[in-house]
Parts: C-alpha cells; structure tokens; sequence
C-alpha cells in the first residue's frame, strides 16, 4: 500500500580488523510502477459510474451531474503494473464555487483491469484533487512518482512514500476589487516534456469572486518556484488549393473552453500560410466579437470557423460558440449559426458540427434549455431546420494533421511540426508559432 511515511534511516558502518560491523536492518523497497503505460484505460459516464476496461468497477464517484445536468467526472488513469493501474476521480470543474466545499478527489485506488470489482483505496491526500495530475517520468522512462493539485503543484514520489511542494502557486495581480494580489491554485492537465505541465492556473479573481484563470505553461526548477508562460495550443488545421496556390489555416482558440475562463491567450482570427508554414499572418474575424476560432474547415475559397465558447458564471451558458462562414478566402465572415438567423434566446452555442467535403450540407448539434438540438442546412449555412433527435448525427472532428504538397504537418506538443512526406525519418521543424 502507498503511504506517506519517511523513509528508511541508514546508518553507514566502517569494518575493522577484529571487529564485525555494526548493520541496520532497512524496511522493504516500497512498490514503485513496474511500467510506463497504462495496462487498461478508465472513463467516467453521465451516472457518475467508473468504467475500467469498459467494465463496471468498485470506484465510486460523488461527481456525477452539476447544476445544469452536465456529466462532471474527471478520471485520472496512472500506470502500475501489467493488470492493475492506478485511478484517481474528481471533478471535471473543481474550480466552480459550488463545488469548492466538497473535498473527495483526495484518494487514489488501485484496480485491476481483469477484474475492476477488486480495487483499493492506496493513499488519501486531503484537500488534494489527484484527479488533475500525470505521472513524472525520469530519463530511463521510469515513472517515479507524479504531479497532482492542491492549491500548489505538489510531487508525490514512489519511492519515499512522501509529497511536497514542486512549485509556488500563481499570483494574480489585478483582481476584481482586490486591494492586494490573491494566491491562486494550479489544476495538472498534462506533461509537455521533462519538468513541463501544462496547469490550469486561476484563483476567485473575477467578478464576484468568481474562478478566474487561463491554461499556462510551468517550467519546474530546483529552487521549487516555477516559471509561467502562455500555452500556445493548435486546435485545427485545414489545407486547401486555391488559385492563388496553397493555403495552411490554423486556429489556437478553445482552450478557455476546456479551462472554464474567460482569460486566454488565443488569437481573434485564424493564422494563414501561403508558403507552407515559413510565415503566417492573421486574419483577424470581427463576426466573431473577440472570441477565438476553436476549429476551421477549408474547400477552396470556402472557410468555416467555429467560435471558442468561453465561461460566464453569469449565463446558462458558455460565451461564443458561434459558427461563421466565408465565401471569398476569408476577406468577409458572416454568421450563420440558428441562433443568430431566428429570433427568441432558446438557441445555445454550438457544441460540435459536422460537414461534408464541400461546405454545403452541415448539421450542429446546439445547447438548449430542455436538450440539446441537431440542426441541419443543405445551403451552407443559409437556412436550418431542427432533424429531431432520433436522426443519425456525426460530428466531424477538427484535424490536428494533415498533408498539404510536399509536406506533411501536424498537432506538436506545444504548437505546429512540418516534415517532409518523401523523408518521414526526418525530425520536424516547428513552424509555428514563431516566437
């Protein structure tokens, strides 16, 4: 079982002539993971049930709906051994004020794959949401321990059976009403490389008091403080062939969606190559009233632009999710999502779309009060009409790669790779962003 206790104590001896040496009997190697990979995956459903290898398991989870009726089941997956992984589950939205009084993603179990009825409560952290965390890697590939959230990034290691600080917790300076800056908290979402997370960095700094942040990079350092960057994130690509020649898109936007907060860094247009990615400029998108393009789809001279849908603890729903389009390479946008070509406010922001080849025939599915709606248009967008829920609906995924004349590009750890399609053993080139 991992527990937090200290180490075993050894006391070093010298041998003498005559003399036997004195030797301290040492606890037992504490089990560390005997793999770097998950032996099985686990998710979390709308009935707050935990699902290992697709299979009911004995983890139980508080987290099932929030006040909206939304699915809030955040589960975490590390690796263990070649049957059992470890799985820590929370919230989905730790940050939201109604759920900061209830503190239950503090243990971690251990659950075997083969069998997930047989699983175990293996260490208990107060107040720490283990649910945000992703596993530390040393150099050999070993994981050795992992980063999890509370308040701080802390580090739990295997081997010691202990935690600490890995870094300070964020400060914001220019708070709502504040008189003195308000220490905030890190949520783990994912490791970019040796000593880099990505965090969801925030603290009650908007409007009253609410979660106020935006997805940083932190760079770990032996003086245990931290650096803090934007996170640059690609969301889509699309390529296409006009006549005049080839043209990369590239939208960044989204993350203050998956973040919950209105504070991004992500662009008000989408970025255009006309020479392969060797330089970009932005096409900024008025119709889309400051929000971020979260995805794009190209067909000639045809463009769709799918807004990022930002929080506001102030409406039902999220802000944005507005679905533009443009006829002439992305010199004029119109919008054409339902919402904004019919009258009332029962019409939410777009949750996903789905489209042909050609941009014509296009069905959303949108947030409503009752449940969401699947809307369909034959004419690009022109006129919609509601296809009921008992139609067939595919949602069709922004492209994180993609190939476009001599080059293959794709979705890098922290921003766009090109290589060569002819030498697929060539190492990438990072063409953007272009710091």
């Amino acid at each position: 079982m991992l527990a937090c206790t200290p180490p075993a104590v050894v006391v070093e001896t010298r041998s003498t002539a005559g003399v036997e040496p004195i030797t301290t009997e040492q606890e037992p190697a504490r089990p560390v993971p005997s793999q770097a990979e998950p032996a099985c995956w686990a998710t979390g459903d709308y009935q707050g049930k935990v699902l290992v290898a697709g299979k009911p398991s004995a983890v139980p989870s508080e987290f099932a709906v929030d006040h909206y009726g939304v699915g809030d089941t955040w589960v975490r997956v590390l690796p263990w051994d070649d049957d059992e992984i470890l799985l820590a589950v929370g919230r989905g939205h730790p940050w939201w004020p109604w759920s900061q009084d209830e503190d239950l993603g503090g243990r971690l179990w251990r659950v075997s794959c083969d069998d997930p009825m047989q699983a175990a409560v293996v260490l208990e952290i107060p107040d720490a949401q283990l649910a945000w965390s992703v596993p530390d890697i040393d150099a050999q590939g070993k994981v050795t321990g992992f980063y999890f959230s509370m308040g701080a990034v802390q580090r739990y290691d295997f081997a010691l059976g202990d935690w600490g600080p890995a870094a300070a917790a964020p400060r914001f300076e220019q708070c709502w009403m504040a008189e003195k800056p308000v220490t905030g908290r890190d949520y783990v979402v994912e490791r970019l490389g040796p000593d880099q997370l990505l965090v969801y960095a925030g603290g009650p700094c908007g409007f009253e008091a609410e979660w106020l942040g935006a997805a940083q990079v932190l760079t770990l350092d032996r003086e245990g403080k931290g650096t803090r960057r934007p996170y640059h994130r690609v969301a889509a690509l699309a390529g296409t062939t006009t006549a005049a020649g080839r043209r990369l898109w590239l939208a960044d936007g989204g993350q203050c969606s998956q973040a919950e907060t209105m504070m991004t860094q992500a662009s008000p247009g989408l970025w255009r190559s006309d020479d392969d990615g060797a330089s970009w400029i932005l096409v900024e998108i008025p119709a889309l009233d400051g929000q971020a393009p979260a995805a794009v789809w190209a067909a000639g001279d045809k463009l769709l632009a799918l807004g990022e849908c930002c929080y506001n603890e102030a409406a039902d729903f999220c802000r944005g999710g507005r679905l533009v389009a443009s006829a002439d390479g992305g010199a004029s946008w119109t919008r054409i999502s339902p919402r904004d070509q019919q009258s009332g406010d029962e019409l939410g922001p777009i949750r996903s779309l789905g489209t042909d080849a050609a941009l014509r025939t296009i069905e959303v599915e949108i947030e409503a009060y009752d449940q969401p709606l699947t809307m369909r248009s034959s004419d690009g967008g022109r006129s919609w009409k509601d296809v009921g829920l008992d139609e067939a609906y595919q949602a069709t995924d922004a492209v994180a790669e993609l190939q476009l004349g001599p080059w293959h590009f794709e979705r890098g750890t922290e921003g766009l790779d090109r290589r060569p399609i002819d030498e697929p053993e060539q190492a990438p080139t990072r063409v953007w962003p272009q710091l």
